[in-house]
């Protein structure tokens, strides 16, 4: 039988924290880093950006409390944050962004939109 997805996903973004390969000592593999920050915010922050117009479709991992991640966009950078109950976007920087939520589209600005959560079966 073969293992879940999530088995992948937790070995591959802790392949440096638990020292699997017993060579932390010599440095950081920053390739798995960034594979980790990608498996994230393009896996369940849903983001897509090969269009005009980013599109995000989260989805909180059921065993997750929280998840927030940042995205510099042009001149903006934008917090996104996950919890059961809420998904929140706020531009912390720079004018309002328009985004594709879900298939709506929204413009975040420093008042920010709160939308109901989305949780992973």
């Amino acid at each position: 039988m073969l293992p879940d997805r999530s088995h992948f996903f937790r070995f591959a973004t802790r392949i440096d924290l638990d020292n699997y390969n017993r060579n932390t000592n010599e440095g950081l593999h920053t390739t798995a880093l960034a594979a980790a920050w990608m498996n994230i915010v393009y896996g369940y922050g849903g983001l897509r950006s090969d269009g005009d117009q980013l599109l995000l479709n989260p989805v909180l991992p059921k065993e997750w409390k929280s998840l927030e991640f940042g995205l510099r966009v042009r001149n903006s950078v934008v917090r996104v944050r996950l919890t059961p109950e809420l998904t929140s976007l706020r531009a912390v920087s720079g004018p309002p962004l328009k985004l594709n939520v879900w298939g709506a589209n929204y413009e975040i600005g420093v008042e920010g939109v709160q939308l109901p959560a989305r949780i992973a079966g």
